[in-house]
């Protein structure tokens, strides 16, 4: 677990992410961020690891209901196409829902068996962490991301060997969908707009950066 969390916080900090050490003065993790990791003890399968404010995790693990969506939204860089899959967990309670955001990018060294994982496994576990990278609990969940993860990873590690993208245009790629969904809130709001779509229309999103 703990070089999972090294490897989430080392991403992080490559893709330009975490805060200035001045407002973050240990490692850690910011509130609301996701990832995925293989779980060495779960024959390889894919485990998604979430972390948000250990109060706030406490509540939710009392009445929570878990909520998983995926989008692949591609964007040009450098006259290259640059798919980047989001993964999106809601976790409603008493109170507003947590939104978590995790991206994978196919070529990662971290990355590497996670969309073919989550196109072919039953469950997906679910690792509630505070920020300190604390285990709050762990949850089970029935692993509806993978049809949609099926019928993306062809198209991606067909892209990923013909025409690979580089680890800075990656991060070049996320910024600009963050600049257009600043929040986590903002990108479940698309996730909804789209999501009466998404079965008639399974085309990855293409938006020149």
């Amino acid at each position: 677990m703990d070089q999972h969390l090294s490897d989430a916080w080392l991403a992080l900090k490559e893709d330009g992410e975490m805060p200035p050490a001045a407002d973050m003065p240990r490692k850690q993790l910011p509130a609301g961020h996701a990832w995925f990791a293989l779980d060495d003890d779960e024959e390889n399968q894919a485990m998604l690891l979430a972390c948000e404010r250990r109060e706030l995790l406490e509540s939710l693990l009392r009445h929570g209901d878990l909520n998983l969506r995926v989008r692949c939204i591609t964007v040009m860089i450098d006259d290259l196409a640059v798919p980047v899959v989001v993964v999106m967990l809601s976790i409603h309670g008493t109170q507003e829902p947590a939104l978590f955001s995790a991206w994978i990018n196919e070529l990662s060294s971290q990355a590497g068996g996670i969309l073919e994982s989550l196109a072919t496994q039953s469950h997906l576990v679910i690792a509630l962490l505070d920020e300190s990278w604390q285990t709050v609990g762990i949850a089970s969940a029935r692993n509806v991301l993978g049809p949609r993860m099926e019928s993306l990873r062809g198209w991606i590690s067909n892209l990923a060997r013909t025409n690979p993208w580089t680890r800075h245009q990656f991060a070049a790629a996320k910024a600009y969908v963050r600049s257009m969904y600043p929040t986590n809130e903002d990108l479940w709001a698309r996730f909804d707009e789209d999501s009466t779509s998404a079965a008639i229309d399974p085309e990855p999103e293409a938006l020149p950066a």
